[in-house]
């Protein structure tokens, strides 16, 4: 078939790959995009966990756990929220492949329930989902109750 406007087909092609390249590259762009993760100190504890849980949605696991690793770094914190974000961590590991790392921070979660003095302050949810995963993690049926 001949074509009706000479050069038109090469011109079409050629839209068709700098459309492809724009797209692409705004792609790129987007995704590249710094967002502030800065939180600075004394900040409240629902911001931190507000923060990474924003990342976590986006499926930016590195930098929430960051965040949690941050605000373990803070004082401020009661000792219910330093163990959740410790528990959120280990699920973040899992998250990024590093089961072993999350047989570790779990197990190390559970070790602070062994002392009695200290785990009476503790709250138990914890140390019940910090045994269920434990448990998934480490490919073992979890025990019917």
């Amino acid at each position: 078939m001949i074509d009706p406007r000479p050069g038109a087909r090469g011109k079409l092609v050629a839209m068709k790959r700098l459309l492809l390249v724009t797209l692409a590259l705004s792609t790129v762009l987007v995704s590249c995009a710094t967002v502030n993760r800065d939180i600075p100190d004394g900040s409240p504890t629902e911001i931190y966990f507000q923060r990474a849980q924003a990342e976590t949605d986006q499926n930016h696991f590195d930098v929430a756990q960051a965040i949690f690793e941050q605000f373990l770094q803070q004082e401020a914190g009661t000792v219910e929220e330093k163990l959740s974000a410790r528990f959120e961590i280990a699920l973040l590991r899992s998250k990024q492949g590093d089961s072993t790392g999350a047989i570790r921070d779990l197990q190390g979660i559970l070790a602070e329930f062994q002392d009695v003095t200290k785990s009476a302050k503790y709250p138990a949810w914890i140390k019940v989902l910090s045994e269920k995963k434990l448990l998934d993690f480490q490919g073992s049926p979890a025990p019917k109750t």
